[in-house]
């Protein structure tokens, strides 16, 4: 099935807006593939976090000034690798949105997360984490979590 994301790209980014949601203020709303505009480009990350009213009024395309950071879960793929690592993360800087995260779901350590922070029209490493370890943000949202919680069977299952 072309375009579709694998069961476990899914089951990452289910369990990711969970974290961020359960950890989000008020004012502040988590959810996957939210067509969200970005410069001429209309892209659907495969987690947004933006601004709660927003969220939730129904628009079918947020504007990235309404955002406050998106996350890629990095498909396997050379196609997707492409779009997940080169051509997303500079459209989501150009655009202003002041943070990236990307979630790699296979490979040594995985699941591995790295958070960027817009600094100067580009991002730029904020902080790791692989599985085992403990992320800890404090922007978007204040969230400290193992990354090894968003891959595999539920714990305690």
């Amino acid at each position: 099935m072309q375009g579709v994301p694998a069961s476990n790209h899914a089951v990452c980014a289910g369990r990711l807006v969970r974290v961020l949601l359960d950890a989000a203020p008020d004012d502040i709303e988590v959810a996957e593939a939210v067509g969200t505009l970005v410069g001429e480009d209309g892209l659907i990350p495969d987690v947004v976090i933006a601004d709660a009213d927003v969220m939730v009024s129904g628009i079918r395309g947020i504007r990235f000034n309404d955002v406050f950071a998106v996350a890629e879960v990095v498909s396997p793929g050379v196609g997707n690798r492409k779009r997940d690592d080169e051509i997303k993360p500079p459209k989501y800087a150009a655009a202003g949105i002041p943070a990236f995260i990307r979630v790699e779901i296979e490979g040594d350590g995985a699941p591995w997360i790295e958070v960027f922070h817009l600094r100067e029209g580009r991002y730029e490493l904020a902080t790791a984490a692989k599985a085992g370890e403990t992320l800890t943000l404090t922007q978007p949202l204040p969230v400290s979590f193992d990354p090894a919680i968003l891959t595999g069977r539920r714990r305690g299952s």
